[in-house]
């Protein structure tokens, strides 16, 4: 890689940590105000487990110590706090048109969103989403309503997704020989068939399917649901492409562990069980919805593309 495009990588880091400034100071705000901070403080080796934090509030929310350990890891990964991995006995962890970030930025800091996380407290002590808690409903119902907040994240994701995809075609190869006699005779853009539907119900067929953010959104059972459907839509030596943050397993005070936890907390705030998951993590989902094997390929602005084969 050259010096250019290293530079490029890191500014194209740094316009997503721009865009999701938000979510430090709120959950450093949420923290402080739970007394997350000064019960750490007063630890005799300042090392608590989230479970044991999780008792000290009075949480009602069985899932408290899940919250506050992704709470915790991003404000490790900003050095706010330290963090001590500890492991299970089989070793796991307990627990032109080129697109632009600015609507990534506007969405983040919107109205709409920034009223979840004055209810990230009661989440943490008493269950449900942010998001949900304010609205009495999840964000992907919430788009239905309100056209103005619709519109905006739209274009937030039409953007974002340019962003990144322009990334992904100039070093992966993963789409060539995809159906060539089709992309040969089909038009550029009136080719494109666009199919309504719920994924969660079926997903059309194809060579290969490709998702960008999508998997983030959703809980792990949601996610099986629907890597299971695209199982079943893809033909034999087919491939799910995804394109997704990966969450290291211990947070540090980089740049790129900053962008993930941060997002992390937004997951959790905003969408129905949605989180940044590690490697091993999307290793298992695929693995469980009957993929046989998962690759990791290349790096676009921090998101991973992976592929699951269906072999």
């Amino acid at each position: 890689m050259s010096v250019q495009e290293e530079e490029e990588v890191e500014v194209g880091k740094l316009a997503i940590r721009l865009a999701s400034t938000v979510v430090m100071p709120m959950v450093l705000k949420s923290a402080l105000e739970l007394g997350v901070i000064d019960i750490i403080s007063s630890a005799p080796d300042a090392y608590l487990s989230p479970s044991e934090i999780s008792g000290r509030i009075s949480a009602k929310n069985p899932d408290a110590p899940v919250l506050l350990d992704r709470m915790l890891a991003s404000l490790a990964s900003h050095s706010i706090l330290k963090c001590k991995l500890r492991t299970g006995e089989d070793g796991e962890p307990n627990d032109d048109r080129s697109g632009s970030v600015a609507p990534l930025f506007l969405i983040f800091h919107d109205k709409v969103f920034m009223e979840s996380w004055y209810h990230l407290n009661d989440a943490v002590l008493e269950g449900g989403v942010p998001f949900d808690r304010a609205y009495g409903m999840h964000a992907f119902e919430y788009l239905g309503t309100d056209p103005r907040f619709n519109r905006l994240f739209n274009q937030a994701m039409s953007n974002h997704t340019t962003l990144i995809l322009k990334k992904i075609l100039n070093i992966y190869t993963g789409f060539e020989g995809l159906k060539p006699h089709i992309l040969a005779d089909a038009p550029s853009y009136p080719g494109v068939e666009h199919v309504g539907g719920d994924m969660f119900e079926s997903v059309p067929s194809g060579d290969a399917i490709f998702m960008k953010w999508i998997l983030h959104d959703w809980s792990d059972d949601h996610c099986l649901k629907l890597l299971k459907n695209c199982f079943k839509a893809l033909p034999n030596n087919g491939k799910v492409i995804i394109a997704e943050f990966l969450r290291p397993a211990l947070p540090d005070n980089t740049v790129t562990s900053n962008i993930v936890h941060e997002l992390d907390l937004f997951m959790l705030a905003q969408c129905p069980g949605g989180k940044e998951r590690t490697q091993e993590e999307y290793e298992a989902l695929a693995v469980k919805a009957g993929f046989s094997r998962v690759k990791v390929i290349c790096c676009a602005y921090n998101g991973w593309v992976m592929e699951f084969h269906k072999v």
